[in-house]
């Protein structure tokens, strides 16, 4: 029961984020939203649909570059362990989407260069010039 209305508020939280009209108003209310995105991924590991929807929820958060820098660089490590783990295919490709998006800002790049993702740092960049 608590993993169905995880992924569901994963969800909610993915579409508010997809619409630019709230978009920035809800970042601006609650900045650390990235952060608790990451956190609930980490919580619920286990789970396809929760990780799925935190995923897509984080690739539209760090669309915008300015709020990447909101992020705490700490915690992008759960988002590398889904890219390089993931539990099913699209997993990946949504977390190589928000690496690419998250690689813009210098210090979220240098840091994942220190935990050893500058390789999953090329790959999103790659996956993003086929398009």
């Amino acid at each position: 029961m608590e993993e169905e209305v995880v992924a569901n508020s994963s969800k909610m939280v993915r579409l508010v984020l997809r619409d630019e009209a709230n978009f920035d108003r809800v970042v601006v209310q609650y900045p650390r939203l990235g952060d608790f995105i990451l956190q609930l991924m980490k919580q619920h590991n286990y789970s396809a649909a929760v990780n799925q929807e935190c995923a897509a929820a984080l690739r539209n958060y760090t669309r915008k570059p300015n709020y990447v820098n909101n992020l705490n660089a700490q915690e992008l490590g759960t988002l590398v362990n889904a890219t390089r783990n993931p539990k099913f295919d699209k997993l990946k490709f949504l977390c190589l989407q928000a690496i690419r998006n998250i690689s813009k800002s210098p210090e979220h790049e240098r840091y994942l260069k220190q935990i050893g993702a500058s390789d999953l740092i090329m790959t999103a960049q790659v996956a993003s010039a086929k398009k």
